[in-house]
């Protein structure tokens, strides 16, 4: 009789979490809400040149690190977060971290990308790319 209470317990406590997990928000609405799910603008690269930035960490220019415009970068809402970003030409995506605001982006979804993130798609040379992206 014991073990059937506990089979019962047991039972009811992986509905408990699977109702949890069902009822789930998503960690990014504004992603989600996307027709595609993809935010889709202008790729271009900075340099850290040693400083901060608005997430509050230093980084090489070879880290793979993001500065969302700041319609995007939500006062910091996004930090840490991993994005994926896709060149439109070649396909090519390449995972990196949110971690800088982009005043001087212009359109919303414009991204600007770490100088070792952006060689990643293209040369320093060309400067920008048409690209897309999706907050993880």
């Amino acid at each position: 009789m014991v073990k059937f209470f506990s089979l019962i317990a047991a039972f009811i406590t992986l509905a408990s979490e699977a109702a949890l997990l069902t009822n789930a928000s998503p960690v990014n609405s504004e992603v989600v809400a996307r027709a595609d799910g993809q935010h889709h603008g202008q790729a271009t690269f900075f340099f850290q040149n040693g400083g901060t930035g608005a997430c509050g960490q230093k980084h090489s220019d070879n880290d793979f690190i993001v500065a969302l415009e700041t319609t995007e970068y939500a006062n910091g809402a996004h930090c840490g977060k991993t994005i994926a970003i896709t060149d439109s030409n070649s396909g090519k995506t390449v995972n990196g971290v949110i971690a800088d605001e982009c005043p001087g982006c212009g359109a919303k979804n414009n991204i600007d990308l770490s100088v070792g993130l952006f060689t990643q798609f293209e040369s320093e040379s060309v400067g920008v790319f048409p690209g897309k992206s999706v907050v993880n």
